[in-house]
């Protein structure tokens, strides 16, 4: 086992002994960049991948520990989301493709294309850091959200709108009978 103070996006086919090749990263900088916005957006705490290579062909299986930030969609603070994933691909060089590799039969893993070259590691952690961000950041379920009048966080605070619901736009619909 290897264990590599810096992290590398790529790593050469080459750089992968007959037995395998694993690695460990405590931090992997730039690699949540493009995937979260904002001045901190957290931090990659942990990454292991082991790669054994068969000819062109190189297994990948490993686990991602990420810190991020992310901005909940109702209140629009800031809070803390944890993402530990493991994950296991087949690498298929792009030539393996085009005579005929049936990747179909690979339930154990998703397999991806390469150049043939190098093991996209950046590319595939990305991925799993992207698979496990939920569609809607919420910071928990009993969140009220912002008032969309006056713009309170209604978690904290009561709404300060000044409507006088009594003589609002639809006021006229309370005098009609079913």
């Amino acid at each position: 086992m290897e264990a590599s103070a810096n992290f590398r996006y790529h790593i050469p086919v080459e750089d992968i002994p007959d037995e395998g090749l694993c690695l460990s990263y405590d931090d992997a900088p730039g690699l949540l960049a493009g995937i979260i916005d904002g001045p901190d957006p957290g931090r990659v705490l942990r990454v292991n991948a082991c790669l054994n290579r068969v000819d062109d062909f190189i297994y990948v299986k490993g686990s991602i520990d990420v810190m991020m930030n992310l901005t909940c969609d109702r209140c629009l603070k800031i809070y803390p989301f944890e993402v530990k994933a493991p994950f296991a691909y087949l690498l298929v060089p792009g030539s393996a493709e085009k005579e005929g590799f049936d990747a179909a039969n690979r339930a154990d893993a998703e397999v991806l294309t390469y150049n043939g070259k190098e093991a996209p590691i950046g590319d595939i952690l990305k991925e799993q850091i992207l698979l496990q961000i939920p569609m809607r950041h919420v910071c928990n379920e009993e969140c009220k959200g912002m008032c969309p009048g006056c713009g309170a966080d209604l978690n904290d605070e009561l709404c300060r709108c000044k409507k006088d619901m009594d003589n609002g736009p639809f006021s006229v619909l309370r005098g009609l009978k079913a």
